[in-house]
């Protein structure tokens, strides 16, 4: 288990094997921090047959989970919407006695992306639970959950470590590039920070950086750099956010620099719109920033 959700993990592992877990779980926190790895380990150590907080690895139940064929997990997940066939299927398994502990478990990961009918059909379920079932929804977006689906649920909060926990955790990866910029700008969120230093494609955070400061001498123009980064603009457009919150925290505090902000998040939610002009959005952003930078220059 990861240290920053450790002692989180601990107490509802306590709390199952005195039979006073809550049957319905919504496991929420920011993209990145391990919310579906800490669901999978509670769904083993609640179908482990040992009589221990943690699952011990070594019983019938724990090894036919780690060849992920267990009888008795069943798991909902898509890259797309969860749609209400997904739901009733899982929930169809559920109604079946347990095979092996007497324990059983769904886990619904990006709860938050169930269709209207989907979350509709995980009502009655929730609202009456076959015997010794447990229902995990992990989600990063729960306000995108429908009110009747949270109210049923017991909130588990997790939350990103502390910075310099972060950074150790990082540290003992050997995961090359750490730095504080990154930390901060992924808000100490060490997966994503580990997926987007491990990403060997695209453009790095340091390209960026050392980009940043040719635009701030005019050695490149906006359009150069917007047409080299428009297919990760929503990177570029996070990272430019970050850049912002360094020059205002230099007393840069002007009408251009708040003008900007409001800019870069508009551009962040056009970005999601797959028809948009990426290049357009992106130059304009840049020639902005650009312009603020020699600003604070002069």
């Amino acid at each position: 288990m990861y240290p920053w959700l450790e002692e989180s993990f601990l107490q509802l592992g306590a709390r199952a094997q005195n039979s006073s877990l809550h049957h319905a779980l919504l496991i929420k926190g920011p993209v990145g921090i391990g919310k579906t790895d800490f669901s999978y380990q509670l769904a083993k150590s609640i179908l482990c047959k040992s009589d221990t907080q943690k699952p011990c690895g070594k019983c019938q139940s724990c090894l036919l989970f780690d060849a992920q064929s267990h009888p008795d997990l069943h798991q909902v997940a898509s890259e797309k919407q969860l749609g209400v066939d997904l739901i009733r299927d899982a929930i169809q398994k559920l109604s079946s006695k347990a095979h092996l502990s007497g324990n059983k478990v769904l886990i619904i990961e990006q709860a938050e992306s169930m269709t209207e009918s989907a979350a509709n059909a995980l009502l009655k379920t929730l609202e009456e639970p076959t015997e010794n079932t447990f229902i995990f929804l992990v989600s990063a977006f729960p306000e995108r959950l429908l009110p009747t689906i949270i109210s049923r649920c017991e909130k588990v909060n997790l939350y990103a470590p502390s910075f310099t926990l972060c950074k150790q955790w990082l540290e003992s990866q050997n995961i090359p590039g750490v730095n504080e910029d990154i930390i901060r700008i992924y808000g100490q969120c060490p997966l994503k920070i580990k997926e987007q230093l491990a990403t060997k494609d695209g453009i790095s955070f340091t390209d960026f950086a050392n980009s940043i400061v040719q635009l701030r001498q005019a050695q490149v123009s906006s359009l150069t750099l917007a047409e080299t980064w428009q297919k990760e603009a929503e990177q570029v457009v996070l990272w430019l956010q970050y850049e912002l919150s360094k020059l205002a925290m230099t007393g840069l505090a002007n009408n251009s620099l708040w003008a900007l902000e409001d800019k870069l998040i508009k551009a962040s939610i056009a970005l999601q719109n797959p028809g948009v002009n990426r290049l357009l959005i992106l130059s304009d952003m840049l020639t902005d920033f650009g312009s603020l930078m020699r600003q604070q220059t002069n």
